[in-house]
């Protein structure tokens, strides 16, 4: 298999892709990618997917708007080892007037090897840490990968 671009994010129907690769840094005493170091590859995948999609974390924060992550549920099945590939998927399963959710899955790329399910509660905030709806062009875009649970 040819190694996938890191970062790279593609598009099939509504759900965005991404691969990342094993470091051994992400490595832990158990030999396989700590538990921790999900919470890297799924915010890097968040944020490379808003990108994508024209949604920077830095133009929000030009207009005084946060992202703000609120709440993150993990199911891990199998483990992530040194050199592998990883492809996250990830989609938005609820859309509401202030919070989303993306549902996130890691696999082993090139198979369907589901090794982690995660779902991220999101919203927007003030810079007074007050919850605000989601803004109307971020909430038109979301829409566009939009799968309800």
């Amino acid at each position: 298999m040819e190694p996938p671009v890191v970062g790279t994010v593609r598009r099939q129907g509504k759900k965005l892709y991404t691969t990342y690769k094993v470091r051994g840094y992400h490595i832990d005493t158990n030999d396989h990618v700590n538990n921790a170091v999900y919470l890297n590859y799924l915010e890097d995948a968040r944020d490379d997917f808003l990108e994508f999609l024209g949604l920077s974390v830095s133009s929000f924060q030009s207009q005084g708007i946060l992202v703000f992550l609120a709440e993150v549920r993990l199911k891990f099945h199998r483990p992530a080892e040194y050199g592998d590939w990883l492809e996250v998927s990830g989609w938005i399963s609820t859309l509401r007037r202030v919070k989303s959710t993306w549902k996130m899955d890691i696999r082993r790329a090139g198979t369907d090897v589901l090794l982690t399910e995660a779902w991220m509660n999101a919203a927007f905030l003030n810079t007074d840490h007050r919850i605000l709806p989601i803004p109307p062009e971020a909430h038109s875009v979301l829409e566009t990968i939009y799968i309800p649970e």
